[in-house]
């Protein structure tokens, strides 16, 4: 299993433009892997909450690459697992980003992988709230 958590930037109407994506892959209630990457967004700066809120600066995300790159390396990472999240405003921001992404994309066939990738994450918010 891995369980899937998300910062965003400007969160606005419960879904922000995606600027980490971080995950543990867990068996047998043991984490037995990590994965946590910065993303670029494509048309704002972080905003000084967020900043006090994540610990991610202005100048991490100039480092970081695209959300496309960094979704594509955690869906090889997740590989065939089953993937949960916390609560719609991850979701919503990964199809935010997702739809930001589109139209700077060539190639949409990529955008509806991740798209379909994206629609099998369980949502486990109504279950722990």
């Amino acid at each position: 299993m891995v369980y899937l958590d998300l910062e965003m930037n400007h969160m606005k109407k419960g879904r922000g433009e995606v600027i980490s994506v971080g995950a543990i892959k867990v068996t047998e209630g043991k984490i037995i892997n990590i994965f946590n990457e910065i993303v670029k967004p494509s048309h704002c700066e972080i905003d000084t909450y967020v900043t006090v809120l994540t610990g991610i600066t202005n100048d991490d995300i100039e480092r970081a690459e695209c959300f496309t790159a960094v979704f594509k390396r955690f869906m090889n990472w997740a590989g065939d697992e089953i993937i949960f999240c916390f609560g719609n405003a991850d979701k919503n921001s990964l199809d935010y980003s997702l739809k930001i992404e589109r139209k700077r994309l060539k190639y949409p066939h990529e955008c509806i992988r991740l798209s379909n990738f994206i629609n099998n994450i369980i949502d486990l918010g109504p279950f722990i709230w």
